[in-house]
């Protein structure tokens, strides 16, 4: 079976989790997100299977995969995953883009997973190091490793419940994703 992975990637994790579980799957095509950005285009996938692999950015999706996710038309595809990375929590992440993929992309999420990493928000916090960070990082590739062998079986995941992250997101998200457009304002 074909699988096409679109995927973005801030420090790595994500990428490095897209390529455990493309490796797992076989017949599988990596894609970067950003290099598809410009495209106004929407977005057919040629695959039986499809996923996406990115970070949770402040309890939601970067903007250029919530973006992305609105190009991406899904219905003709047999099989549709996520894979988020994040220091914190994420199931609002999982919410939001799987609300996108049934707006946009024509179904819904057949598999949604989060695989928790060292964060790296260093406004609220320093990114653990030394033996922590190795024990996340081995934890976090036991999880993946698992997820792509759920994901190469085809098993139904619905993200959980996460009333306490949808809080979260609600208040922070939208102050988050505009602190952002001003930032790239005034670099361009």
């Amino acid at each position: 079976m074909k699988t096409i992975i679109y995927y973005f990637t801030g420090t790595g994790n994500s990428l490095a989790a897209a390529k455990v579980i493309c490796a797992r799957l076989g017949d599988c095509e990596l894609v970067s997100i950003p290099a598809l950005a410009g495209s106004p285009a929407e977005i057919i996938p040629s695959a039986d299977r499809i996923g996406i692999v990115c970070p949770v950015y402040d309890f939601g999706l970067p903007s250029i995969v919530a973006e992305f996710a609105q190009k991406l038309d899904l219905s003709g595809t047999g099989y549709c995953f996520a894979v988020l990375t994040m220091g914190g929590m994420g199931g609002s992440a999982l919410h939001q883009l799987n609300d996108i993929i049934q707006k946009h992309g024509g179904r819904s999420l057949d598999a949604s997973f989060t695989v928790r990493m060292p964060g790296n928000f260093v406004p609220l916090y320093n990114p653990p190091q030394g033996k922590k960070r190795e024990e996340i990082l081995a934890k976090g590739q036991k999880r993946i490793e698992e997820i792509a062998g759920m994901i190469d079986r085809g098993l139904i995941v619905r993200p959980g419940i996460s009333p306490l992250t949808s809080l979260l997101k609600h208040f922070t998200y939208a102050g988050f994703i505009k602190y952002r457009c001003l930032c790239m304002q005034s670099l361009a």
